[in-house]
């Protein structure tokens, strides 16, 4: 829909109206005493100026928002908004060096056209600023070659100061509407990359997870086959699929995440507890699970955002041993009072290291950015820890550590 443009902020008729009785009063003013022909000329077309910035005002449509309103106006608009902004400084020019011979009737026009060359932000403050002090001294000088009085000239430089004073309180309005659109659009901007990034990493997760998953499952139905174990390769087999239909399913859950919002309900804890059951049992191998229950655990929930960070914690904590581990690999649950932590231990194999972002780093660095964005006291560690046995060898752990709050009793 195409709109007039709008000069000030929330106030496009107004202004409007004002300049319209303005050019209206000047005129009759006029006409009812005599000036000098050089002051009439001068005022006349101060207030044709006025008058053909009014009428392009309400009959020039526009396409675009005002360059008062955002940071990327329309290239015509901000050509418009420049060409009304020099014929209000010529209008304020001609109206201050008329406005002494016209017994001060040039004051008004004078003070509304400095004062919307002033709000126009597409003409710099300092130019604004030398067109209103040019129109000082011309009206000082036009009053001066009229024999004005001096009680006259104060009376009539008060009234532009007036419409000066208003410019530049119209200009900071202005100035604070564009600022923020512009951070309007830098919020808008930040949102779509951070839906961005989420997507990112939740494909990661659900790709890794299923897809290493389904690897480990298929390579075991291999050995099956070639052990004659058919029965047993047709289980693994069948694994595989659920695998694949889960994965599908998380896909589809964060796609849809990212379109409609996350609005589930908070996970009472043995829901996920089974969650992290279902998660390890799926990888199999080398594995020791420490899963707590227990009655007054039974009454305690996360959020749905929680939830899922604790999941894909154990996903990628578990991926993780799986391709740099060597010996059995521990996952623990461990509920607190107001928080739950899960940790993933597992043994580095012999001559294998883990830097703090395996693989290139999108499955930690994409995991702490889930985890940070829960806001304190949600916490991750990951790193390398060396320590020695009993018999003084020294051995290495990687460790995967993620911490997220308990909202309460389930409901």
């Amino acid at each position: 829909m195409q709109n007039p443009l709008v000069l000030v902020p929330g106030r496009p008729w107004s202004t409007i109206v004002l300049q319209a009785t303005v050019i209206g009063l000047s005129v009759w003013l006029l006409a009812l005493q005599s000036s000098p022909l050089w002051a009439t000329v001068l005022l006349s077309l101060s207030l044709a100026l006025l008058a053909v910035r009014l009428i392009a005002l309400i009959a020039i449509p526009t396409t675009g928002p005002s360059s008062l309103t955002t940071g990327n106006p329309d290239p015509r608009l901000r050509r418009w908004e420049v060409l009304m902004a020099a014929a209000a400084g010529a209008a304020a020019l001609l109206a201050s060096a008329s406005s002494g011979a016209t017994n001060g009737i040039g004051t008004f026009p004078a003070a509304v056209a400095a004062a919307i060359l002033l709000s126009e932000i597409a003409a710099p403050i300092g130019a604004a600023l030398a067109v209103c002090g040019a129109a000082i001294l011309l009206h000082c000088l036009g009053a001066g070659f009229a024999g004005a009085s001096i009680s006259q000239l104060v009376n009539t430089l008060f009234g532009l100061g007036i419409g000066i004073a208003a410019g530049l309180g119209w200009r900071q309005r202005a100035a604070t509407a564009r600022d923020r659109a512009r951070a309007a659009e830098r919020e808008l901007a930040l949102r779509d990359e951070a839906r961005k990034r989420s997507l990112a990493r939740d494909l990661h997760d659900v790709l890794a997870h299923s897809l290493g998953s389904l690897v480990v499952q298929l390579d075991a139905v291999a050995l099956q086959i070639e052990a004659g174990r058919i029965e047993a390769a047709g289980e693994r087999v069948a694994a595989a699929r659920e695998l694949a239909v889960e994965g599908l399913r998380e896909a589809r859950a964060a796609v849809h995440a990212l379109r409609e919002g996350n609005d589930e309900a908070p996970v009472p804890w043995p829901i996920l507890r089974d969650r992290i059951g279902s998660i390890a049992s799926a990888v199999g191998g080398d594995l020791e699970a420490v899963l707590p229950e227990g009655v007054e655990l039974r009454a305690k929930t996360v959020a749905a955002a929680s939830a899922m960070a604790i999941e894909r914690a154990a996903q990628e904590g578990l991926a993780n041993a799986r391709k740099h581990g060597g010996g059995t690999t521990r996952l623990l649950l461990e509920p607190g009072t107001d928080t739950v932590r899960l940790r993933v231990e597992n043994a580095l194999a012999q001559g294998g290291h883990v830097t703090e972002i395996p693989g290139g780093g999108f499955g930690l660095r994409g995991l702490r950015e889930r985890v940070l964005s829960l806001g304190p006291p949600a916490a991750m560690e990951a790193g390398e820890h060396a320590f020695d046995d009993e018999s003084g060898l020294r051995l290495r752990r990687f460790v995967l550590s993620v911490t997220v709050p308990f909202l309460g009793a389930a409901a």
